[in-house]
């Protein structure tokens, strides 16, 4: 259903969409999930105002979720209002002690350029609740893409302590370990991190993004496709096998990959300026062309994929 909608949306034919979720939520209607796609088809056919009213009708009888506020603060910052996303967090996390709800405002002060008050949500909530594995692991990938490495394995080291196996703490002291070139101990982080979670394709994109670290472009590639065959639909995983595909230079299989991102999320702005970018490198440019064009059709007031 998640592909048919995603379908119907690139169309725009949002009424049909948006019966198909109502049909969905009617036969369910507890599922928070499904109230969410609501909101966003909203947002695309009648913009973020409508969305916002559908997102506070949907609320009021569900007072106690985050995912209404999440969602409106993500179409708020794609909208270029981040303002508002940041008053739409504030407002959650004055209202609920939500870890998901900090860490969502968290990161958006650190995208607005605001480190300090990034640093001051976190830990204002370590402080509230000391063992949230989720709240410290946020701190310690903040410290950890702000250069501050040591804070950051101070933090994964008590994460680690409490609970071995987190699988975040330890793809995070595998970055803190390849971000100090100490490449043995990162592999064995990460697969730490592999076995304490087979079926989550973070620890895996984190193994490619060790392998590129070190310039072995062969072993990205074979590493990066092993992993896709093992999450074939899984963008992230799939934009790991284009990148070591690009720093190998295989330009025609990163295309062919970046095509298959394309058609599994058409609305990715960045999966498609990466399509584009290497169509015109292999000097495919009525092809771009096409993709551009595409995408203006399900966006015509979209700034950035201008063809040329």
């Amino acid at each position: 259903m998640s592909h048919y909608v995603d379908a119907l949306r690139g169309a725009k034919y949002f009424a049909e969409a948006r019966g198909v979720l109502q049909d969905a939520l009617a036969r369910d209607p507890r599922n928070s999930s499904l109230k969410a796609d609501l909101i966003r088809v909203e947002a695309e056919a009648n913009g973020v105002d409508a969305a916002a009213a559908e997102a506070r009708a949907f609320a009021a009888g569900d007072p106690e979720n985050d995912i209404y506020d999440l969602v409106m603060a993500g179409l708020y910052e794609k909208a270029g209002m981040s303002k508002d996303a940041i008053t739409v967090l504030e407002r959650a996390v004055a209202a609920r002690s939500s870890a998901d709800v900090a860490i969502a405002l968290a990161d958006l002060y650190h995208r607005t350029g605001d480190f300090f008050k990034a640093e001051a949500v976190l830990i204002a909530r370590l402080r509230a609740d000391p063992g949230n594995i989720a709240i410290g692991t946020a701190m310690a990938r903040l410290y950890l893409t702000t250069g501050r490495a040591k804070d950051a394995k101070k933090i994964f080291s008590e994460l680690l302590s409490r609970r071995p196996d987190d699988v975040g703490a330890l793809r995070g002291f595998a970055e803190v370990s390849a971000a100090e070139r100490n490449w043995p101990e990162a592999a064995d982080y990460i697969a730490r991190a592999r076995q304490a979670a087979p079926n989550d394709p973070a620890p895996g994109i984190t193994l490619v993004n060790l392998v590129l670290l070190r310039h072995d472009w062969t072993d990205a590639v074979t590493t990066a496709a092993r992993i896709a065959e093992q999450f074939p639909a899984n963008g992230e995983v799939l934009d790991a096998k284009g990148r070591a595909q690009i720093a190998a230079g295989d330009t025609q299989g990163a295309i062919a990959t970046y095509k298959t991102i394309c058609e599994l999320s058409p609305h990715s702005i960045s999966a498609m300026s990466k399509y584009v970018a290497l169509l015109k490198e292999a000097k495919k440019l009525p092809d771009a062309r096409t993709v551009l064009e595409a995408a203006l059709a399900r966006d015509p007031k979209n700034g950035e994929p201008r063809p040329s």
